[in-house]
């Protein structure tokens, strides 16, 4: 039996939301010391590029402004030398800029 992709997207959403809430309020120095934070955020992230893998192509298509594969490679990224940048990008993304 199939999931839905909708519920692909619904995770993509909860997880995205849920790094976010993660890093509320944090400085980019509390994060770099915060090892629990660092791997809260880089579960989140990998579960966010696992559902967008799961996401049909089909649909993936219909929206190109969605950066699918740079999502998707949260997934396979090595918590110990690309976190940081992920974490910064997706920290600019949702808030403006980033904290310091």
């Amino acid at each position: 039996m199939k999931r839905d992709p909708i519920l692909y997207l619904d995770d993509m959403l909860t997880y995205a939301r849920a790094a976010h809430e993660f890093v509320q309020g944090m400085r980019a120095e509390a994060f770099k010391r915060d090892t629990r934070t660092q791997y809260a955020i880089a579960y989140a992230l990998h579960i966010v590029g696992e559902a967008a893998r799961n996401v049909p192509a089909e649909m993936r298509q219909r929206y190109p402004q969605i950066p699918w594969q740079e999502i998707i490679g949260c997934a396979t990224a090595s918590p110990t030398t690309t976190w940081a940048p992920v974490t910064t990008s997706f920290l600019q993304r949702r808030s403006g800029s980033p904290r310091s």
